[in-house]
């Protein structure tokens, strides 16, 4: 047995290595497309630049905070349709161009809305503050915490390797994109996508299309991560607004089941047409061990410290606040650490295995800035037009079919977190105000008992629905509810979750936002990070245009009316 063989995995070695223990084996090749190791002074500058990064979009937050969207004029929203068009045609007219430009081109668009809204935008809210900085400065808070997301999920994702010695026959691909689509509500659909990704890839080697990068991003990227408020920013975005934790769960998941179930038979029919045209070769014969392993699962554990700076943020606060008058970016903050501390403590091997290099997230945080900026002025249209009476509104958007359609069909070229929270904001604003106002005070009482002092001047319609939301409120937020701690938007969503009509339509935004995500390359943020990883590894992607036409509508868009009919109609 040779010196190397020795070092090789047994069938017998373990699933799980926290580390790399082939990382000593001399005469391996690191491939050139791979990142350096972090230096000791680069670890030190990332840490610096990242918390004054995280303070600065802490700001950004609180001077936003509560300040109304402005009114501004059609044209404000062509910028964003520059863009839009741009990342969609360029690649066609000018693909080297676009390549080396592409970041310029979404910098400038957003510097011009940003500056538009900074110092020509005259419009001033009640407390006399501009309200067109304070858009802006929004609309970067939000920009910020959704770089620190992906961008922690990607780096530590990129230091777990992950090895599948079997033969890619359409089962066992079927088999890794059906536990993407569990974990993806564990670990958010960012993390769930950079962690399978690759080994996706690898396990593909050779033979992989276009529609094996289309599944993975419609399953894994998107519809996975249905479930709970961890698996895809929209849904975590209604959880801080008031949104029951485990609401998602129950009444989500016949769609998940519905929308995941027949992906991953499409899929399944796909590769097993695909499979007879091809022979299939079996795992490289020096791949030896268990058909499954899983390197670098330290990673697994900042993973870990991430959703937990999610999920503590704002009790944190909360404490820091009543000790000591401040609040801190803990959920940036936690992200950023975790990052940091995957690639020091990262072996370099593992990092080579993966090809790991930051070019996707590079990508993806230059095309977004220009997007979080110039669909500011379309967000804000769109806001005022829903405030309106019904009778004045050129767009009606009441029953749950519309609000599936609407929030679905800007989610498909807005990013969809902010596109959500427009729309159940609106929804939101459509609430009997004097029915809010009583139950307002009933649950600020010990107890939240209804009297009849509570129900007097009420018609029938508004006391029912005064109890079915008290009812609600003491179920999901009990504990809240007894020590008077409710805000006023989580109030106003226990309406949404007491009442089974109103239920409807926060079911029909919700999965709205998240299934239509993966009708484009920007409906979510994944779907570029996985479409930019495969293009960087040699697999064939479709076009933006190419994406849409010959995938998304096709296959994923009759699935989603379905979806319509069966629970929304």
């Amino acid at each position: 047995m040779t010196e190397t063989d020795a070092n090789l995995p047994s069938s017998k070695s373990p699933l799980i290595h926290y580390g790399h223990p082939e990382s000593h084996i001399p005469g391996y090749e690191v491939s050139e497309a791979t990142a350096p190791p972090i230096t000791k002074r680069a670890m030190l500058v990332a840490s610096v630049v990242s918390i004054v990064i995280a303070l600065t979009g802490f700001w950004f937050h609180h001077y936003a905070e509560g300040a109304a969207p402005p009114r501004v004029t059609a044209p404000w929203m062509l910028p964003f349709v520059l863009l839009l068009g741009s990342i969609a045609a360029m690649p066609f007219i000018a693909r080297h161009w676009w390549e080396h430009n592409y970041a310029r081109v979404a910098i400038a668009l957003g510097l011009l809305v940003a500056i538009y809204y900074a110092f020509a935008l005259r419009q001033f809210g009640p407390d006399g503050a501009n309200l067109g900085p304070r858009a802006i400065a929004g609309s970067l808070a939000e920009y910020i915490s959704f770089i620190f997301l992906l961008g922690s999920l990607f780096v530590i994702s990129g230091g777990i390797l992950i090895r599948v010695r079997a033969t890619a026959t359409p089962i066992a691909n079927t088999s890794l994109l059906f536990i993407g689509a569990i974990i993806a509500n564990l670990f958010g659909t960012t993390g769930a996508s950079m962690l399978l990704i690759r080994p996706f890839l690898r396990m593909n080697k050779g033979h992989i299309k276009p529609f094996h990068v289309v599944f993975f991003i419609f399953i894994v990227s998107n519809a996975g991560g249905s479930l709970t408020p961890i698996g895809d920013p929209p849904l975590f975005l209604g959880f801080l607004q008031g949104v029951p934790f485990w609401w998602v769960l129950e009444h989500c998941w016949p769609v998940w089941m519905l929308v995941n179930g027949a992906l991953l038979a499409l899929f399944f029919i796909l590769d097993t047409i695909h499979s007879r045209k091809l022979r299939r070769t079996g795992p490289d014969d020096s791949s030896v061990g268990p058909a499954v392993s899983l390197w670098g699962a330290a990673n697994l554990v900042w993973i870990a410290f991430v959703i937990g700076g999610i999920l503590l943020h704002a009790p944190i606060n909360h404490t820091l606040h009543n000790l000591v008058g401040i609040e801190l970016p803990i959920r940036e903050l936690a992200m950023a650490l975790a990052a940091i501390a995957s690639l020091a403590f990262t072996p370099h091997r593992v990092h080579a295995e993966n090809h790991f290099n930051y070019a996707p997230i590079k990508d993806v945080a230059f095309l977004f800035i220009g997007i979080f900026l110039t669909m500011v002025p379309a967000l804000n249209f769109l806001y005022h037009e829903n405030a309106k009476p019904p009778e004045e509104r050129r767009i009606a958007i009441n029953t749950p079919g519309q609000f599936y359609f609407a929030s679905g069909i800007l989610s498909s070229v807005l990013d969809n977190a902010p596109t959500y929270l427009t729309f159940l904001q609106s929804k939101l604003g459509q609430l009997d105000p004097l029915t809010v106002e009583r139950v307002m005070a009933i649950a600020k009482r010990p107890g939240s008992e209804v009297t009849s002092a509570d129900l007097a001047g009420l018609s029938d319609d508004q006391q029912k629905a005064v109890h079915q939301t008290i009812e609600a409120l003491l179920e999901y937020h009990k504990d809240r509810v007894n020590q008077g701690n409710l805000t006023e938007g989580e109030t106003r969503v226990g309406f949404l979750v007491g009442d089974e009509h109103l239920n409807l339509n926060l079911i029909a935004i919700s999965m709205g936002a998240v299934l239509f995500g993966a009708m484009t390359y920007i409906g979510n943020g994944p779907n570029f990070m996985v479409k930019s990883i495969a293009d960087h590894a040699g697999a064939p992607t479709p076009s933006f245009f190419g994406y849409v036409f010959r995938y998304a509508i096709p296959f994923l868009l009759p699935l989603l009316i379905v979806v319509w009919l069966v629970f929304l109609k």
